[in-house]
């Protein structure tokens, strides 16, 4: 009887042995998988205060683009149909686009940064599927007016309108191509508040 109560009684400090082994261990990895839990949305925290302030100057850029942009827009208007406008537009042979455009095409460039680290660090997989579509949304947007913007920019260093006979064509392309790059920045300010709207809509 004696042996067997002793072999019970090693059985039993075994088992608690064990239970407390196994009770550590997933204690351990409970505190840990909380702790990068907590890492996490901590990271996820500064990468979204981070687009939502690149989104707002952005948005800044954009509006004194638009205003900017719209007011080249009518100059041009207002030239394409003079009978002088290759003396107006040209000073010998160098096509003098600081006439209508005085400040350049575009004096402050869009920021991307925040999104690229955004992307490189998977934010798409912490956030709904709402607010990562707002985001892929209005930064595609802004490649797209960059785009029209890189088209302006080679039509007026084009060999082309530097030709004085060609200078009523250039224009006329010249004000339809602003005309569409308007209309894209338009757009682009309603995709940056739809993605302001949505990352604060902590809901979704």
């Amino acid at each position: 009887m004696s042996n067997k109560s002793n072999t019970r009684q090693q059985i039993k400090r075994i088992l608690r042995e064990s239970a407390v082994i196994v009770f550590s261990v997933l204690l351990a990895l409970f505190a840990n998988e909380w702790r990068s839990n907590v890492k996490e949305a901590q990271q996820t925290q500064t990468i979204l205060n981070n687009i939502k302030l690149e989104l707002k100057d952005n948005e800044r850029i954009a509006q004194k683009a638009i205003q900017y942009h719209q007011s080249v827009y009518q100059n041009l208007e207002a030239v394409v149909d003079s009978d002088t406008i290759e003396q107006f537009l040209f000073d010998g042979y160098i096509f003098e686009d600081y006439k209508v455009a005085p400040n350049g095409i575009m004096r402050e460039g869009f920021n991307n940064i925040a999104w690229i680290v955004a992307k490189e660090e998977r934010l798409a997989t912490r956030i709904s599927f709402q607010q990562s579509e707002a985001l892929y949304e209005a930064y595609d947007q802004q490649l797209t007016v960059e785009e029209t913007l890189n088209k302006v920019t080679n039509l007026v260093y084009d060999r082309q309108t530097h030709r004085r006979t060609a200078t009523k064509e250039n224009v006329v392309l010249l004000i339809l191509i602003f005309h569409e790059l308007v209309a894209q920045e338009e757009e682009l300010l309603r995709r940056y508040q739809l993605a302001w709207e949505r990352l604060e809509n902590t809901e979704e």
